[in-house]
């Protein structure tokens, strides 16, 4: 979707502002020219809606060949070393967490008076020391 900053300032010199102009003036003389001022209106309103039709369907047919731009850079690209940063998702995210686990498993034993496990200091996991530093 682009910004509203720029949808906006391309769509804001094709307003309809002379019909719009032309349409109230006619209408404010009255007699047979309200006939012709009503007529402008009109024209205004459906220009002015065949622009907002134009910019949400252009939105709309842009999105798959967006989304298939970025498939194929993403196919073409090689590692980027700088950027936003993407979360991974599906097989390799879950073979991380895994892998993570596993690491993390094999740092902790558990303490056999309390059951509960303990990292290689002795210290309860996930509770602070209350050794004292002299």
């Amino acid at each position: 979707m682009p910004p509203l900053v720029v949808v906006v300032s391309a769509v804001v010199p094709m307003l309809p502002g002379l019909l719009i102009y032309r349409g109230l003036s006619l209408l404010g003389e009255g007699g047979p020219a309200t006939s012709e001022g009503l007529l402008a209106l009109i024209t205004a309103a459906s220009v002015a809606t065949a622009l907002a039709s134009g910019v949400i369907l252009g939105e709309y047919v842009a999105q798959p060949l967006k989304r298939e731009a970025q498939k194929l850079e993403s196919r073409l690209a090689g590692p980027r070393l700088v950027g936003p940063l993407k979360v991974r998702t599906g097989r390799m995210a879950r073979r991380e967490a895994r892998r993570e686990a596993g690491d993390q498993h094999a740092d902790q034993h558990t303490d056999q008076s309390t059951d509960q496990p303990t990292d290689k200091q002795g210290d309860l996991a996930g509770r602070p020391s209350l050794a004292v530093e002299e």
